[in-house]
């Protein structure tokens, strides 16, 4: 099977993913099948963020894991999602408002308070705070990173 052509049946366990994993800031990217990717031990991940199967898991500090099903409440779609995975695809890299605007592609945020909106939006889900930073680090009111400290796993169609 050529890797850019859709499998015959269409099933997901044929499907192709784009799998893309950082585990002590080692930053992976690998092209796997979706009957692979279900043998994967995700336990082992501080965050998963499966967008074939729209599965999303985050593990606290304190050990404590909360998982989503379908959508993570307070996120919206596209605001809240594409802020977390434009986060996600840049570990350790700090934001300023305009340019997690720009990376995400979401123009409708025009403020940077909308932005920070948003990332208020994101902790609240992941349970934590700014002043108990976890996932998202904070320099000042106005830069915002994915922890690099934190694994994670992304999960999405291959070519998208």
């Amino acid at each position: 099977m050529q890797p850019d052509k859709e499998p015959v049946d269409g099933s997901p366990a044929n499907w192709l993913l784009k799998v893309t994993s950082s585990k002590k800031k080692k930053y992976n990217v690998k092209t796997t099948t979706g009957a692979r990717f279900r043998e994967l031990d995700l336990s082992k991940y501080d965050a998963v963020v499966d967008l074939v199967h729209c599965e999303f898991r985050f593990r606290t500090k304190t050990g404590k894991v909360i998982p989503y099903k379908g959508k993570i409440p307070g996120l919206g779609p596209r605001r809240g999602l594409a802020v977390l995975l434009a986060l996600l695809r840049r570990p350790g890299r700090f934001f300023t408002p305009y340019e997690l605007r720009c990376e995400s592609k979401i123009y409708r945020l025009q403020f940077p308070a909308n932005v920070i909106a948003a990332v208020a939006k994101i902790r609240t889900a992941l349970e934590e705070s700014g002043a108990a930073q976890w996932f998202i680090l904070t320099t000042s009111p106005l830069a915002v990173a994915w922890n690099a400290d934190r694994s994670f796993l992304l999960v999405e169609r291959a070519g998208s």
